[in-house]
């Protein structure tokens, strides 16, 4: 069963916003710190971290992704990406997000529960 969760909050043009967590099963919208987590209601976690990893660097421009169980392999639920390409260069945290929901399609809302997200340009990548 597919929910109908958005799964990007907009911010106004004018904001400064490291991004958001929208956790649908609680009804909750707070801002975090380079972390975007989108849930489902029914949990069918059908696709490995490496599935996750191939249509993200198919779907985004010369993106490289390392996709992982943030919380360890005993909870395949949730997953962690980190998204680095040039195709990020001028878009908003927002943005860049929406371009990983839009590589994942329609995965996002039918076989992946949660997906914890940082993205970053190569440039932005190299001074961490």
């Amino acid at each position: 069963m597919a929910c109908s969760a958005r799964y990007v909050l907009p911010a106004p043009e004018n904001a400064t916003v490291e991004s958001h967590t929208y956790d649908r099963q609680y009804e909750r919208h707070t801002q975090t710190e380079a972390t975007a987590v989108i849930s489902r209601e029914t949990v069918e976690p059908d696709m490995t971290p490496e599935e996750v990893e191939r249509l993200i660097e198919a779907g985004i421009e010369d993106a490289q992704a390392s996709v992982t169980h943030p919380r360890g392999d005993h909870d395949e639920d949730h997953l962690a990406a980190v998204v680095v390409s040039p195709a990020f260069d001028g878009e908003t945290l927002v943005n860049q997000h929406q371009r990983v929901y839009d590589a994942l399609g329609d995965h996002m809302t039918q076989d992946i529960h949660a997906l914890e997200l940082k993205t970053y340009t190569p440039d932005e990548y190299e001074e961490l």
